[in-house]
């Protein structure tokens, strides 16, 4: 699952600026919204932009500041990819992005290249771990962020990984979660391919 679709989509995101601000806007949408509901409210953010009903709230801020920093956004997940910057500076700066947390930068970062992981609350719930471990203000210095970043690492390595965090959410929301829609941990990893329009 990981090694098939994560693949394609991390070459997909990072072959331009727009790509990448694509994949941003897509984590954006998945934010208090149901895996079967993703698809049209993401589709309707890209054809309506902040005009679409289902960019609300934080939504708008997070919509104006991808659109206005997706080259920073691209360069810095390109260079992360290279080895030339952390992967814990690459989430502290995609943490910086309006009403993105460290678990949705960590769905990007591992969405564009294949690390780090989305603690959402299916996986918050499963882990025993609580979300206001890694949250911080708007206003928090940067030692603080950055010791954030450090705890929302370690958990995701102590939990399996990149890898295992993708392929053991698509099971749970395949077999579990929506039985009747998907089936498959497969079919809802080849999701993330489809909401993008990547041939999977």
């Amino acid at each position: 699952m990981f090694k098939n679709h994560q693949t394609k989509i991390s070459k997909w995101a990072l072959r331009s600026v727009d790509n990448t601000a694509k994949v941003c806007l897509l984590v954006s949408a998945t934010i208090q919204t149901q895996t079967p509901r993703v698809f049209a409210e993401y589709r309707d953010i890209l054809d309506k932009g902040k005009d679409s009903t289902f960019c609300w709230g934080m939504k708008k801020q997070t919509y104006d500041y991808i659109q206005q920093n997706k080259k920073q956004i691209y360069r810095i997940l390109k260079d992360t990819k290279l080895g030339k910057v952390k992967l814990i500076d690459c989430l502290v700066e995609l943490g910086r992005i309006d009403g993105i947390g460290y678990a949705k930068a960590g769905f990007i970062m591992q969405l564009c290249i294949g690390e780090i992981g989305c603690m959402d609350t299916h996986n918050l719930q499963r882990f025993g771990l609580e979300a206001k471990q890694f949250k911080f203000s708007k206003n928090a210095s940067d030692k603080l962020r950055r010791m954030k970043a450090e705890l929302y690492i370690q958990a995701c390595n102590q939990q399996g990984g990149c890898e295992y965090l993708w392929d053991s959410w698509c099971e749970l929301i395949g077999t579990e979660k929506f039985p009747e829609l998907y089936g498959s941990g497969e079919a809802v990893s080849k999701l993330h391919c489809d909401w993008l329009g990547i041939k999977a």
